[in-house]
C-alpha cells in the first residue's frame, strides 16, 4: 500500500482560504495494522516510477503455516495488474504452459498453481467430501499435494479443466497437467505390486473425476487400470484416515461407471465390509453403507 507524502492541506476558514501545516507531535496516536501492509512515503517522481515497475508478493498458507512465497513478474502498467488481465496473460504466455514446466517436486507454487489449489479446495473437494465427515479431500489431499508431485499434477489438471469448462475456455492447460500426472502415475503403477501407497490412489481417483468431466463417451480407462491397485491395497477401505476416504470415493466412482457402462463391478467388496462405516451411525457412514448396498 503506497501513500503520497502530504505536508499541508488547504481549506476555507471564515470564508477565506487557509493553509494548515501537518506536523505530528510525540503524543500522536497511530492505528496498528496487521501484516503484510507496508506504508511507504514517496515523492511524486518515486510514485510515478513505482507505477511502471511493481511486483506483488503472495504468501500461501497451504502448508500448515509454512509460508511459500509466490511472486508475479513485473507488470508494465496498473491495468495489467488486475487478476483478470494476469489470468489472460498467463494462459497466452507459452512460458507458462504446464507442458514446458518440470514435473519434479517443488518447494514453491506459482501464482496460477496456488489459484488452482484454492479452486480445488473451495469448489471441488467439498463435493468429494460429501460422504466424509472428516473432509479429507478438503484438508489432507491439498497438504499431500505439496509433498507429492503426482498428487499435485492431478489436482492442477482437475481444477484447470473444471475452470475451463465453466469459463468456456480451452483445456490446453488442463491437458498439460494431465499428461504430466499420467507420466508419474504410469511409472508408479509399474511398481504397484511391491510398493502401493495412497498417493497413487489419490491420483487415480482425482484423474477419474477429471475424466468424468469429458463430454464424449466414458472409456473407463484409468478406472479399469486401477482396479488391481485398489484390490492390492485391501486394507485401505478399512484402515481409516485418508486412504479409507479415498477408497470409498473410488467405490462410488466404480458403481457409477458400472451403471453407465452396463458392466459388472470388478472390485473386491469384502475389503469394504471390514470398514468402520458399518459400525458408525453418523450421516456420512450411513450414506456410505447405502451406497455400498447399491
Amino acid at each position: 500500500m503506497r501513500f503520497k507524502a502530504v505536508h499541508q492541506v488547504y481549506q476555507k476558514s471564515n470564508g477565506a482560504p487557509a493553509r494548515f501545516e501537518l506536523a505530528w507531535d510525540e503524543e500522536q496516536v497511530w492505528v496498528d495494522v496487521s501484516r503484510p501492509v507496508t506504508f511507504v512515503i514517496e515523492t511524486n517522481d518515486e510514485l510515478a516510477e513505482a507505477n511502471n515497475n511493481r511486483a506483488l508478493t503472495y504468501v500461501s498458507q497451504y502448508d500448515r503455516g509454512q509460508p511459500r512465497e509466490l511472486c508475479m513478474e513485473e507488470m508494465g502498467n496498473a491495468s495489467a495488474g488486475s487478476p483478470a488481465m494476469h489470468e489472460n496473460q498467463h494462459r497466452q504466455n507459452p512460458a507458462n504452459d504446464p507442458l514446458n514446466k518440470p514435473s519434479g517436486d517443488k518447494s514453491t507454487l506459482s501464482l496460477r498453481e496456488a489459484s488452482l489449489m484454492r479452486y480445488f479446495t473451495q469448489k471441488i473437494a467439498p463435493w468429494a467430501d460429501i460422504c466424509d465427515i472428516q473432509s479429507h479431500f478438503s484438508t489432507a489431499v491439498p497438504e499431500r499435494a505439496l509433498q507429492n508431485s503426482m498428487v499435485l499434477k492431478a489436482i492442477l489438471a482437475l481444477s484447470a479443466r473444471h475452470d475451463a469448462i465453466l469459463a468456456g475456455d480451452s483445456d490446453l492447460e488442463a491437458s498439460g497437467y494431465h499428461g504430466q500426472c499420467l507420466e508419474l502415475l504410469i511409472a508408479a503403477l509399474d511398481q504397484a505390486e511391491t510398493n502401493c501407497d495412497e498417493n497413487m490412489l489419490i491420483a487415480v481417483v482425482t484423474l477419474r473425476i477429471y475424466e468424468e468431466l469429458e463430454n464424449n463417451t466414458d472409456q473407463q480407462f484409468h478406472l479399469l487400470g486401477s482396479n488391481g491397485l485398489v484390490n492390492l491395497v485391501a486394507r485401505s477401505a478399512s484402515s481409516g484416515g485418508l486412504a479409507e476416504a479415498v477408497s470409498w470415493q473410488f467405490l462410488r466412482q466404480a458403481i457409477y461407471a458400472s451403471i453407465v457402462q452396463y458392466q459388472p463391478l470388478q472390485l473386491n467388496m469384502q475389503t469394504y465390509e471390514r470398514s468402520s462405516m458399518f459400525h458408525r451411525h453418523d450421516d456420512a457412514a450411513c450414506a456410505n453403507v447405502i451406497i455400498y448396498h447399491l
